[in-house]
């Protein structure tokens, strides 16, 4: 996990070494703006689900529940990514107001509506990194977050200046990397959730909201 966590850091310092030289301050600036818009929202489109799985799923494991098992990862993937959606639309309709009267930069807009793209993708492989850790699959966890977003930021990014060098080919090349990085995941939840294709479901659903939104209202 040490190696893991090591060319993570790496990565993303590369990234912004590469980002900063051929984008310039102003450039990676407005980078920086855009992706913030997107990282508040999707901390609330989450609602702190990735953290309840972690607790849920080895608790249901262990006393054997497949059913509310069942039911809680699939209640967290379908809440979450409908909320998410739900932002989205905030992002798109609100999208020349942010730009202008909070970064006071019209141009931003366009950025906004590309990386509003990002929100549901960060949203499903954060949730799914949360099921992960709560079957203990730690590796397959931390691989398309740590790994495969931040080299596949780079390459495309890096593909994508061979037509000219551009602000909006970051925002793209961050927005496919988001979509590499949770195909993997799914991917590796598929094989968790065939296990339990063929049982009932049940969701406390709301234990688990109440939950998860106090701890979240306690770390703010």
């Amino acid at each position: 996990f040490r190696r893991v966590l090591f060319r993570s850091v790496l990565l993303g310092y590369s990234n912004q070494i590469i980002m900063a030289r051929m984008l310039g301050a102003s450039g990676v600036g407005e980078v920086l703006l855009v992706l913030s818009v997107v990282n508040v929202c999707t901390r609330f489109a989450g609602f702190g689900l990735d953290g309840a799985m972690m607790r849920f799923v080895p608790m249901y494991e262990e006393k054997n529940d497949i059913a509310k098992l069942k039911g809680s990862i699939l209640f967290a993937l379908k809440f979450t990514l409908v909320l998410s959606f739900v932002f989205v639309f905030f992002i798109i309709f609100f999208s020349k107001y942010i730009s202008i009267n909070i970064f006071h930069a019209e141009e931003l807009s366009e950025l906004l509506l590309i990386v509003s793209i990002a929100l549901p993708v960060t949203v499903l492989r954060s949730v799914i990194g949360g099921v992960l850790k709560g079957y203990r699959e730690t590796l397959k966890a931390l691989l398309p977050e740590c790994l495969i977003l931040p080299s596949m930021r780079i390459v495309i990014f890096l593909l994508l200046t061979l037509n000219g060098i551009s602000v909006v080919n970051a925002i793209v090349a961050y927005v496919l990397g988001e979509i590499l990085a949770v195909s993997l995941s799914i991917y590796f939840i598929v094989g968790a959730l065939n296990k339990i294709n063929h049982a009932k479901q049940e969701c406390e659903n709301r234990k688990i909201r109440s939950e998860e939104h106090t701890s979240e209202l306690q770390s703010h």
